[in-house]
């Protein structure tokens, strides 16, 4: 009798102690471990340096790659995820203390003396060039592409410049883009096509537009493309002859002479640029 009341005791001390675990207190994460799950693989790759690559959605997180096969995924139910290329950039303000993005307050709070190390990522927001994270003390940390590959292509095609015999497929070497200078045509006034990753592209601050803006070419070009991330990439574009000799196109026309013998009229030199005639 003794061992049953004290097998029962000892459930109800069980059962009460049970109740008591399920009514405690979550403990609160440590508000200086900014780098806690799942964060901190994201931000750790964030701060070292690496470049951004591109980013995969699915309908439980969204998967940022970066340069060095570094990647890291962020659950979207932990912090809000904007997609640039599909809505437009959010806007953060301050209501009763706590940090808004469009206008809808969430509970982060602003804590605005906190050094970003130790800050908590409010937004993070992205598009095809950078991705950028909005912290709890008000800053943005922004992780751009390699500037680097921000121009995909460059090249003259015969359908915007019916100059050209052929059309001109220009390479790219890191911020050099080079092409075969044509030597049968009187000017190197072009317009190219190129293809780029970023917010503009300009030359000598006038915004250009593939397949529409002239550039003349006879000296190498500087265009300058902005990224996303508020950097600025530049590149210059040359067209150089294919050898190291100048080549010289004559076009000779034969005038008969008093006695109707066809001789020599005159020649013509051509160079990119200039025409120059010599008559015998």
């Amino acid at each position: 009798m003794k061992g049953s009341i004290t097998k029962v005791i000892s459930l109800l001390l069980a059962v009460l102690m049970s109740a008591a675990a399920c009514n405690k207190e979550p403990l609160e994460e440590d508000p200086d471990a900014s780098w806690q799950y799942p964060f901190a693989e994201f931000m750790r790759i964030c701060f070292s340096g690496c470049y951004y690559c591109e980013a995969f959605e699915d309908d439980d997180c969204v998967t940022f790659t970066f340069s060095g096969d570094e990647s890291a995924s962020i659950p979207r139910n932990d912090v809000k995820i904007v997609n640039c290329m599909i809505f437009d950039t959010p806007e953060f303000g301050e209501r009763n203390g706590c940090w808004t993005i469009n206008m809808v307050q969430t509970d982060f709070k602003v804590d605005k003396s906190r050094p970003i190390e130790t800050s908590w990522p409010v937004c993070i927001y992205y598009d095809d060039s950078s991705v950028s994270v909005f912290f709890s003390n008000g800053k943005t940390f922004i992780v751009g592409r390699d500037p680097s590959g921000a121009l995909s292509s460059f090249a003259f095609f015969t359908k915007e410049n019916n100059l050209l015999a052929k059309s001109i497929i220009c390479g790219i070497d890191g911020t050099e883009v080079k092409g075969v200078r044509p030597v049968n045509i009187a000017t190197l006034t072009l317009i190219p096509r190129f293809e780029y990753t970023g917010k503009s592209i300009k030359v000598n601050g006038v915004e250009q537009i593939s397949g529409v803006s002239k550039q003349n070419f006879a000296n190498p070009v500087q265009y300058d493309i902005e990224l996303y991330s508020g950097y600025t990439v530049s590149y210059t574009v040359s067209l150089d002859s294919g050898n190291t000799f100048p080549t010289v196109y004559i076009y000779e026309e034969q005038c008969p002479d008093s006695e109707g013998h066809l001789r020599s009229g005159h020649h013509t030199y051509r160079r990119p640029e200039t025409q120059v005639q010599q008559r015998c």
